[in-house]
This record gives structure tokens, C-alpha cells and sequence, in this order.
């Protein structure tokens, strides 16, 4: 997600980021853009969606015990907001649904890959009744990608985000791509960091079916940033934010750490 420009946002000069601002806010948002299918978005398809996602969130609970952090930080002042997360494992966004409070978890937008989730009708219908999911190419669809935010943003929809672009390999956090700066920056609302825990051992990239285990969901202080925030520096900010809530913890005896998870557990055993 969020790959083209990536290379040239990183430590992109003042000059440079106001020439991809000026260009990108000459794009207005006030139609829907055509990637933002309007059937999810109706009331009949968010009501059904929210019983499928209270009855999954449920089983969710049974199968892995969900712990929340810092959930006062989701009373924010105002909606729409820009969730931003980690990413290890399918299992990230339903773990994320479950914990939000419905206010937030019944407007909310999730970006997922075009080229993976919307390559098949079926399963692009699946992920858009499932999770209101919109694609995102990640190349060269960083301009598409805004329109879309901005008029999910216009219309109080807040958006969640995983901006390393790829379930992790190993149970570690990339490096975030540059594009989720200038979106939170040309955004201009509340970014939430968050972090997930535990679901990489449950289904880790490459495994079909998940195991029982234990989940952590952390949120953040919610961060600003002005219209002439660096769009690097707005990247960095919010990199540092989620990473920060990645705080060793001692696994449980059901959870089973794999290859990835063997670098926390050193730091807990020299802790």
C-alpha cells in the first residue's frame, strides 16, 4: 500500500512536498469516486454488516482472548478519524473490529490491496459486505487513494490503514511506506496509532486456519498534524507512535510463538 512516491516522500525537500500538495489538493473529492462502490455503504448493507461483525467479534473472543489497551484514547473529540496499524496476520482487522466502540466500528473504511482482495468479484463483494473494504493500488495509486479518503473523510467515514503495505514474514514491524504521511497531512484529521499482538502466531502469512491464542490491541494518544507538516516527518511521527505500543509481553501457555516472535522473546528473557 501507498508504494508509489514512497521513494520520493522519504526525506522529500520542503519544495518538493509543496509541489505533490499542490498538485494533489487540485483534485477535488466532492463526487464518490468510482472505486468506492456505493452498495456497502448503504444502510441495508451496514446493518447486515453489523450483525456479522457482532457475531464474529464474539466467536472472536471465544477462540482468542482479546486484551485492550489505552481504550481512552478512542473517546476523541470528533469522527472521522485515521486509523493507522500494524500488520502480521488476516486476523488484524477483525481484531481491531471487535474492540472499537460502535460509534467508530459501524463508519468505518478499511483499505485493503487491490491486487489482491479485488482481483475476484467474489471475493471483492466478500470484503466489502464483510469489512466495508475499498482497494488500493499499491503502485501508483497514491492520487486515487486520497480521492477516496477525502470523500470517505467528507461523508464521516473514518478509514483504517496498514501502512507497511504487506502482512509481515516474521511477526516484525516494516518500515511504514511514506504515503500514509501526506494522507494523514492533506487528511487533516486525527490519526489513532495502533498496535496488534499476538495474532501473528495465531495466523501467520502462508497458514489457512488459525490456532487458539491471545490477542493484544493497543491504542495510542491520537496525533494532528498541520496543512505544511512535512509529509516525511509526518510518517516518522506516526511510525515511532505505533512502535512505541509494541511493548514486550510474556506469551501465554496456549499462545505458540513462532520463528518471527523468537526476537521478542529474547528481549522478555533479558528483561
Amino acid at each position: 500500500m501507498l508504494n508509489d512516491m514512497s521513494a520520493r516522500l522519504s526525506g522529500a525537500p520542503r519544495a518538493q512536498d509543496d509541489l505533490v500538495r499542490a498538485r494533489l489538493r487540485a483534485a477535488g473529492a466532492r463526487d464518490r469516486p468510482v472505486e468506492l462502490a456505493a452498495w456497502p455503504l448503504s444502510l441495508p448493507a451496514r446493518l447486515l454488516r453489523a450483525s456479522l461483525v457482532f457475531g464474529a467479534a464474539a466467536i472472536l473472543r471465544l477462540f482468542a482472548p482479546i486484551e485492550v489497551v489505552g481504550r481512552e484514547h478512542l473517546q476523541l473529540p470528533k469522527a472521522p478519524v485515521l486509523l493507522v496499524a500494524n500488520h502480521s496476520s488476516h486476523l488484524d482487522t477483525a481484531a481491531i473490529l471487535a474492540v472499537l466502540p460502535a460509534h467508530l466500528r459501524h463508519r468505518l473504511a478499511v483499505a485493503a490491496a487491490e491486487d489482491y482482495f479485488f482481483d475476484q468479484p467474489w471475493l471483492g463483494a466478500t470484503v466489502r459486505l464483510l469489512v466495508n473494504a475499498f482497494p488500493i493500488r499499491r503502485l501508483f495509486g497514491l492520487r486515487t487513494t486520497l480521492r477516496e479518503c477525502r470523500w470517505l473523510r467528507a461523508h464521516d467515514w473514518s478509514i483504517l490503514l496498514f501502512p507497511e503495505g504487506t502482512r509481515s514474514l516474521d511477526g516484525q514491524m516494516a518500515e511504514f511506506k511514506a504515503g500514509i504521511g501526506l494522507l494523514a497531512v492533506e487528511l487533516g484529521i486525527h490519526v489513532l496509532p495502533v498496535h496488534i499482538h499476538g495474532v501473528f502466531a495465531m495466523l501467520p502469512k502462508g497458514q489457512r486456519w488459525p490456532q487458539r491464542g491471545r490477542m493484544r490491541v493497543s491504542f495510542g494518544p491520537p496525533l494532528l498534524f498541520g496543512p505544511h507538516e512535512s509529509y516525511a516527518s509526518a510518517t516518522a511521527a506516526i511510525e515511532h507512535a505505533v512502535r512505541d505500543l509494541a511493548l514486550p509481553v510474556r506469551p501465554s501457555p496456549d499462545e505458540r510463538p513462532r520463528q518471527g516472535d523468537r526476537r521478542l522473546d529474547d528481549r522478555i528473557r533479558s528483561g
